[in-house]
């Protein structure tokens, strides 16, 4: 059942990445009607180059005065590269297109729009308005932000006359600009939207939803440190993401020179080459660690020579070349590599990361291409969507294994409640076994009580009087009384485990209502105070029978000794004990003068049993006597 559901699963999400797949393929051919309908300027406009040594020698307040010459020029507009060496290879030069917006409907209330989809130089590109400066690119000649469309919006009653577009470019790398289009704005903006969508916004997040998927996977990472594929996918993600850089910098300044971001833009394709072989050498379980060693210090020593602070780097266009060329050999050597070998390996995850690798050669070729004017300008840059290929590989690997991951823990769970089952069957066995062992070890236990209870009280009272009455020692008076005795002792121990009556409150009134009648028969005047008694957990049967023992103790001194006519009991709860209190109006005694007996004894054997506190006072009126039950105890 599990794995019909992991192939339904697998089934369902290669149907999804096919639809993801078509649907971007469809964008892309979709993109080639873009500004289709939008409204252009004249394909000839007219061109004029002024040419200077230095960058800031065209003065921006001073264009109408220059000298210029003007030639008609149909846009796209391309100059070429010239790398030959020439006296004039570092010569700067000013190129200016003139153009007239033509408006159809005068006086309209909407606004307008100038919008040239792309433009590339080594350099800045400016834009005048009746010969005034409204736009200037905002960063370095190299970064310039080239793959940003321009888009200037008007008001309708400052529509120019007259639009300046200049373009300061180096005579050795050369420049282009697409068509330039103006028009109302609500007819332009969707055009221009899609464009800065393709060309910047989407590689932007396509970049950084990989850079967080690999961040993702470092977390994995530092909880599994086992699976270093999620290690190295992050390390993809991040040199991904600062090649993908150059594509969408240049509305801001940058944070770093211009030579050290060249720098990382160039040497992150190359780092992202050797981690991407690393993830597939790690799916396709290669123990090649030599090659990846001699490859990793190959790009560390081309990262090394390309630093910007070594003399041979000011030859910006030499060292990017040299350094690409070489990337390029390793990218295909990587990729003969790992085509074989995914071809032995079978491996689905591999085989697909392999794929995406491969798209590298012709997407980098179409932007070489671009980039050195043998395609239209106004294409777009592929290398940048590669991203999504690396995307979807990841979220495949994280998808593999979390469903490898959940049929291990169902199969463990499994497992783990068959364990349980039985562990559970054995505990019960045990508890069964350990609940009559403690069962009989109880009833020993109180059985033994019993016995002693019954041999130390009536028990040895009804052996001391056969003695006597068999050696005639004994008067019918006396064996009454000692029967009487015994009884009134059985009843205590009924009392005190009598299943129905088994609080200590209910033992007390029993007690009380017998100890009555027998002070009654004696002419004493018995009274007694019982208070509501609240139930005290740990009294059990044991220390319910020590309680009327000790009271039994009592109440028998009275009888026997102190000639009182006046009893008085009481009991309540006084400062968290359970207070008693006989008070009699006999002779009395002084307890340090009386040697302790058997009786005061065993009181205060009982009371230490109930971890309790017995205590007698002399008065003058006969003998107190107290005993406090703690209502918790230790």
């Amino acid at each position: 059942m599990n794995n019909q559901l992991i192939n339904m699963a697998d089934s369902q999400g290669r149907k999804k990445w096919r639809i993801l797949l078509f649907l971007f393929w469809f964008w892309l051919t979709w993109l080639g009607g873009v500004n289709a309908h939008a409204a252009l300027l004249p394909d000839h406009v007219e061109l004029a180059k002024a040419k200077s040594v230095g960058a800031d020698s065209v003065n921006d307040l001073a264009v109408s005065s220059l000298p210029l010459r003007w030639q008609t020029v149909k846009l796209p507009f391309y100059q070429p590269r010239n790398i030959a060496a020439n006296p004039h290879a570092n010569e700067r030069v000013s190129y200016f297109f003139r153009v007239n917006p033509a408006i159809a409907q005068a006086g309209s209330n909407h606004s307008y729009a100038l919008y040239i989809p792309r433009w590339q130089t080594i350099g800045l590109i400016k834009v005048y308005a009746d010969n005034q400066l409204v736009y200037v690119s905002k960063t370095g000649a190299v970064w310039n932000g080239y793959n940003h469309p321009i888009w200037l919006t008007f008001e309708s009653k400052a529509v120019p006359k007259q639009l300046l577009i200049r373009v300061d470019a180096s005579h050795q790398a050369g420049m282009a600009i697409s068509r330039v289009y103006f028009d109302e704005e609500r007819k332009l903006y969707p055009d221009y939207l899609v464009r800065a969508s393709l060309q910047t916004r989407l590689p932007e997040t396509i970049s950084s939803a990989l850079l967080l998927s690999g961040l993702f996977a470092f977390t994995i990472w530092m909880r599994k440190r086992d699976e270093w594929v999620y290690l190295l996918f992050f390390a993809v993600s991040v040199f991904s993401h600062l090649r993908c850089l150059q594509y969408f910098v240049g509305e801001h300044p940058l944070l770093i020179t211009e030579d050290w971001f060249s720098w990382m833009v160039v040497n992150a394709s190359g780092w992202t080459i050797v981690f991407t072989y690393a993830v597939c050498s790690y799916l396709y379980q290669l123990k090649l660690k030599k090659l990846q060693c001699c490859l990793g210090a190959l790009m560390l020593l081309i990262s090394l020579l390309t630093l910007p602070i070594l003399p041979w780097s000011a030859d910006f266009g030499q060292v990017w070349s040299m350094a690409s060329l070489v990337i390029f050999i390793v990218l295909l050597m990587y990729i003969c590599m790992m085509v074989v070998v995914a071809w032995k390996s079978r491996s689905k995850e591999g085989g697909g990361l392999t794929g995406v690798f491969i798209l590298n050669i012709p997407f980098g070729i179409h932007d070489l291409m671009l980039q050195n004017y043998q395609l239209s300008i106004e294409s777009l840059y592929l290398l940048p969507y590669t991203s999504i290929g690396s995307l979807v590989i990841l979220l495949l690997i994280v998808r593999s294994r979390y469903l490898q991951a959940m049929t291990d823990i169902q199969l463990a769970n499994q497992h783990l409640e068959s364990k349980l089952t039985q562990r559970e069957q054995e505990l019960h066995q045990v508890y069964e076994s350990k609940k009559l062992q403690e069962k009989q070890r109880l009833l020993l236990q109180e059985r033994e009580r019993l016995m002693k209870d019954m041999h130390d009280g009536f028990g040895s009272t009804l052996s001391t009087t056969l003695i006597l009455l068999k050696s005639g020692q004994i008067t019918p008076k006396q064996v009454q009384d000692y029967l009487e005795e015994c009884i009134s002792d059985l009843r205590l121990v009924i009392d005190s485990i009598e299943p129905d009556e088994n609080t200590l409150e209910a033992a007390l009134l029993n007690y009380a209502y017998r100890i009555h009648q027998k002070f009654s028969q004696a002419g004493i005047s018995f009274h007694r105070e019982i208070d509501a008694i609240p139930v005290i957990s740990w009294i059990t049967p044991t220390h319910i029978l020590n309680v009327l023992r000790i009271l039994q103790e009592v109440f028998v001194n009275i009888l026997k000794h102190a000639s009182a006519t006046r009893v008085t009991c009481s009991c309540g709860v006084i400062d968290a004990h359970l207070f008693f209190s006989i008070h009699d109006n006999g002779v009395g005694f002084d307890i340090t003068q009386i040697k302790q007996g058997r009786g005061i004894g065993n009181i205060q054997m009982r009371a230490e049993l109930l971890q309790a506190q017995v205590k007698w006072q002399q008065q003058a009126g006969g003998m107190l006597f107290t005993l406090a039950i703690p209502l918790s105890f230790n």
